[in-house]
């Protein structure tokens, strides 16, 4: 039955089924409950026609807001929302291992007493933090103010860069198969150190097969492991045959440096072959040897006919220096190829005349690009302006007729702190568009806000 009470329309449902009966209120929907609990209606002894009821014991009245524990209401004196201590049955002093503990009468509750576990406590807690630097830094200012200094730093070091790649001495003279010597200018004296490098453009020696094609033995490891697959000793023939693959020429070639086609001259023509022929294995092996850069160069000043001392040796870096000199090692006596070297104790084809164990350590650190720069050798008296002739002692075909690189190229500059001219100019370029983009992210912090349109007041 319904019954009226306050205003507020309750469903009273008692059932004579349980004793004592059970009264279920139920406020209608549509009307907003009161914030503040009353006592619910008492359920009616009126018997409807037809039907018997038992006694109807009044409902109790709903219980008020706790006084204790969670959802308690704040006690005069303490902080809105904060716990409220529970004394435990062993004793309000005995507090469970790890357990926050109860403050005074603020009702602060503390961080538990072990170290680690107070350090979580205040992680998990989030408090105020005591410094405000890190939050100052997002403000627009300080976001402006950083992307100026990060402009003026990178258009510094963009100058800085540009300027010295402009001042740098640089020669180049390019050459293909078949040239003997060429002349050149050397407009500005280099007065340290110069450097003599070789480049070829556009081969592929950053590839992941190539780069993967050495010696595991001297250069592996249990992360990094080597094969030698395709450029075993019986692959250096046919691969360092100057003819295009299938030729008639490269036919003649398949056998060497051991078959008995092989002829005499192809032998002698390629340095690689000469060194082989000596030797019973190919130690070191790989892609990376086979194709090893061996052209030589002569340097005579035309003025006096003067030639230049070209130092080879030493133009490896010191890190190559300590992996092959662990694992290259030199015999007792004995000259030439099989006779100096030995590589896990077979021979090896390389040799120490003529720098060449040398050269080989600079040819075995691949670049990152398809551009190839590597330090020949160097003059450490320096250069003076005028008139050379550069000849080459040593001009290997494979490069330009077998393998289609379309020129071979040295280069004479002077050393520099900063690299070469290339790399300034590279890297200056990026600086400067580093630059260029932090001035317009400081643009945009400065003058963003004032773009923005304003909130009306009506």
């Amino acid at each position: 039955m319904r019954s009226e009470a306050d205003g507020a329309s309750a469903v009273m449902i008692c059932c004579t089924c349980c004793r004592p009966p059970i009264c279920a209120p139920s406020v209608a929907p549509r009307r907003a409950r009161s914030l503040v609990p009353r006592a619910a209606p008492a359920c009616s002894r009126e018997e409807p026609s037809g039907v018997a009821f038992s006694a109807v014991s009044r409902v109790q009245p709903a219980p008020g807001p706790p006084t204790e524990g969670w959802g308690a209401a704040p006690r005069s004196g303490e902080a809105h929302g904060a716990l409220s201590a529970r004394a435990s049955p062993a004793g309000p002093e005995e507090k469970a291992p790890g357990a926050a503990r109860a403050g005074g009468p603020s009702g602060k509750v503390e961080p538990p007493l072990r170290c680690l576990d107070g350090y979580l406590w205040g992680l998990v807690g989030q408090g105020d933090p005591k410094c405000l630097v890190p939050l100052w830094l997002f403000r627009r200012w300080a976001q402006a103010a950083t992307a100026g200094f990060c402009a003026l730093l990178f258009g510094a070091a963009a100058l800085v860069l540009l300027s010295a790649a402009s001042s740098m001495s640089e020669t180049s003279v390019d050459y293909t198969a078949g040239d003997v010597q060429r002349e050149f200018v050397l407009e500005e004296g280099i007065d340290g150190e110069a450097l003599i490098s070789y480049e070829l453009p556009d081969v592929l020696v950053n590839q992941k097969r190539f780069v993967e094609s050495k010696d595991n033995y001297i250069v592996g490891s249990t992360i990094s492991r080597y094969t030698c697959e395709d450029a075993e000793i019986e692959d250096v023939g046919w691969r360092r045959c100057p003819s295009p693959p299938g030729s008639e020429e490269c036919a003649r070639w398949r056998g060497c440096p051991h078959g008995p086609d092989c002829p005499g001259d192809a032998i002698q023509s390629d340095p690689i072959l000469r060194r082989v022929a000596n030797t019973s294995s190919f130690r070191p092996c790989g892609l990376v040897a086979l194709s090893m850069f061996t052209d030589r160069y002569r340097l005579v000043r035309l003025e006096d006919g003067l030639e230049i001392s070209l130092t080879e040796s030493g133009v490896a870096l010191g890190s190559q220096d300590d992996v092959y000199d662990e694992r290259v090692l030199r015999t007792s006596g004995g000259v030439g190829a099989g006779a100096e070297l030995t590589v896990e104790g077979v021979p090896s084809w390389l040799t120490l005349e003529d720098g060449f164990y040398e050269h080989f350590k600079v040819w075995s650190r691949q670049p990152a690009s398809p551009r190839v720069r590597n330090l020949w050798a160097t003059v450490p008296d320096g250069l003076r302006s005028g008139r050379y002739r550069l000849e080459f002692t040593e001009n290997s075909r494979v490069w330009t007729d077998a393998w289609k690189v379309p020129f071979k190229r040295v280069t004479i500059s002077e050393a520099h702190v900063l690299g070469s001219s290339g790399a300034c100019v590279f890297l200056g370029g990026l600086c400067l568009g580093i630059c260029c983009l932090e001035a317009i992210m400081t643009c945009i912090f400065l003058f963003a806000p004032m773009l923005a349109p304003r909130a009306s007041l009506l």
